[in-house]
């Protein structure tokens, strides 16, 4: 069943803009040293030079345990940034046990579905296939379903031939 499109429908758009569900994921993984700050590791759509560039405190508010501390449970929270004009973007953060924080910017505050979003992520081996599915598809109306495209296949890892025959004489069992 497709996720229900939350009830909110929040932030305007201008004539033609398309409205996408969110602006940015990515992946940090904080340092192992206390002076050390946290990396981006995986970034979509963009890079993550020009995530942080459009994004700047994005990784005071995306940090996550150092490695060998905290209690070893995965953490979801909300930060909430402003712009000057007023409109706000909303962090959606799930800090993992492995010293990582999985993080969407979004201009809506979907915790639920974001939450969600990022546990498949994690549940299918870190494929960005469905963070890229999510990023594609159209808003909804409220009330209505997100429409997901599936993601293309991943291409078959082709088999190597298998070696020829061996042209040695076989040996015999008469001794």
């Amino acid at each position: 069943m497709p996720p229900k499109a939350p009830r909110h429908h929040s932030g305007a758009a201008a004539a033609g803009e398309r409205i996408r569900p969110f602006e940015a994921f990515c992946v940090l993984r904080q340092g192992t040293r206390p002076t050390e700050p946290p990396r981006i590791m995986a970034s979509l759509p963009m890079p993550s030079r020009e995530l942080l560039t459009r994004f700047p405190m994005i990784e005071r508010f995306c940090f996550a345990e150092r490695p060998g501390s905290g209690d070893g449970a995965e953490v979801q929270f909300t930060f909430v940034l402003t712009s000057e004009d007023g409109r706000h973007m909303y962090g959606h953060c799930v800090r993992t046990v492995n010293a990582e924080v999985l993080c969407i910017v979004s201009r809506f505050a979907w915790c639920r579905l974001f939450r969600d979003l990022m546990f498949r992520y994690r549940a299918n081996g870190e494929d960005p296939r469905i963070i890229e599915a999510l990023y594609r598809a159209d808003v909804p109306s409220p009330g209505h379903t997100f429409v997901l495209r599936p993601p293309p296949p991943c291409k078959p890892v082709p088999r190597p031939p298998p070696p020829p025959p061996s042209k040695t004489p076989q040996a015999t069992g008469d001794h």
